[in-house]
């Protein structure tokens, strides 16, 4: 089962995104394509990118939100298998030239990834980044979010997308 969606849509009104994603049933998996564009709203310049990743939160028992679920005895997640978890692999992130740019996920926040800006986004500047991942859907039995046999997915936050200007390390 291949399922090619394509999703333009406006987020926060500080930026733009499109995507094409690959859906495969059998693995729970997109293949998604996306194209972001950033519009810096604020007086600040801006050298570094921080997209939210909140699917990846699903992939460790460790994360900040599989100790919240442990906190509310939630033992589901943390007895899960890592087929159940989902996860996002990253396979790349450009600019608009194509050129790769280097990316980490911050320490102790495995669903932020950080983007050092080799150009800094000016106040009220666009610019544009590729990324290229895939998502793996966790199970819908954890938030009533992601993969279930009777529903088929069920989804929320399950792409990158770019944090609040205001977001500061």
């Amino acid at each position: 089962y291949a399922l090619l969606l394509l999703t333009s849509c406006r987020l926060l009104a500080q930026h733009a995104t499109k995507m094409e994603v690959t859906l495969d049933a059998q693995n729970n998996t997109l293949q998604v394509v996306q194209e972001l564009t950033y519009f810096n709203q604020t007086n600040d310049t801006i050298d570094t990118l921080v997209l939210n990743d909140w699917n990846h939160a699903y992939s460790d028992k460790n994360s900040l939100m599989g100790k919240r679920f442990s906190d509310e005895f939630v033992r589901s997640f943390h007895f899960a298998s890592d087929k159940e978890r989902g996860n996002t692999k990253i396979n790349g992130i450009s600019d608009a030239q194509n050129i790769a740019l280097a990316w980490h996920r911050m320490d102790n926040q495995v669903d932020l990834i950080a983007i050092p800006l080799q150009q800094k986004i000016l106040p009220f500047e666009k610019r544009t980044f590729h990324l290229n991942y895939t998502v793996k859907i966790p199970s819908y039995r954890f938030t009533k979010y992601g993969y279930n046999e009777e529903k088929g997915l069920v989804l929320k936050n399950w792409y990158l997308m770019g944090k609040p200007f205001w977001f500061k390390f």
